[in-house]
């Protein structure tokens, strides 16, 4: 259990890549196809609702693929660095630094990896949505970029305390599953529910609001071939 300290410090920051490489690949998603627009234009709007469903389904598709290999690495490296016996360990016996320093439930140390995965998908899917939604209505991709960087960024900013009734709602923003500690110490909800299954509706959600909405604002503007 010792080695529960390197390997939660590297699971949030290989989830922090991936959220980031997320934005990188979604955000020329459709803000790439406005600098074209002196030329050939596509104006027949089903043309257009073909297009972009397509560019939503590839952007989800390389999202959740991503997500997917994030997730066996660091499974992985869960496996070499705890073994079969650490992942079966109490992490209430674990002595390990977290920001919170309290986790309100007893879990083993595998089923607290196996919520950080499910956690992993869920900003996965927030983010990707937002990235979307955010390329459709940005007309350049650097706008677009920093647009989907800030949105991811700005909920951790946030002078929200604990105690504030808010904070529970702010906790839900994709931000707070990459650190899966943070959302994971919330008190449980009713009915042995734990709080962060929450994050599975609201990344969902997110992912498609962004796909409808951008759909809708790409069909709005005349696209460059």
């Amino acid at each position: 259990a010792s080695k529960v300290v390197p390997i939660d410090k590297f699971s949030v920051v290989i989830s922090m890549i991936l959220a980031f490489v997320i934005i990188l690949m979604g955000a020329p998603v459709f803000s790439g196809e406005y600098s074209g627009a002196d030329n050939i234009l596509l104006t027949s709007r089903y043309g257009k609702t073909k297009c972009s469903t397509a560019k939503g389904m590839a952007a989800l598709a390389a999202a959740f693929f991503l997500t997917a290999v994030f997730s066996a690495v660091n499974l992985l490296l869960g496996w070499i660095l705890y073994g079969g016996e650490g992942l079966s360990c109490s992490i209430l016996f674990a002595p390990v630094d977290f920001v919170e320093n309290y986790i309100p439930f007893n879990l083993t140390c595998g089923e607290l990896m196996v919520y950080q995965v499910l956690l992993m998908f869920a900003c996965g899917a927030g983010v990707t949505g937002i990235t979307l939604f955010l390329s459709s209505v940005c007309k350049n991709q650097v706008t677009a970029l920093a647009a989907s960087s800030a949105a991811f960024i700005l909920p951790i900013l946030l002078p929200v305390t604990e105690t504030n009734p808010l904070y529970r709602v702010v906790l839900l923003m994709p931000v707070y599953y990459v650190q899966f500690i943070s959302i994971m110490s919330a008190e449980p909800v009713k009915n042995g529910l734990i709080f962060a299954v929450w994050s599975v509706s609201v990344g969902a959600g997110l992912m498609a609001v962004g796909f409808i909405f951008s759909k809708h604002f790409f069909a709005k503007h005349p696209v460059g071939i």
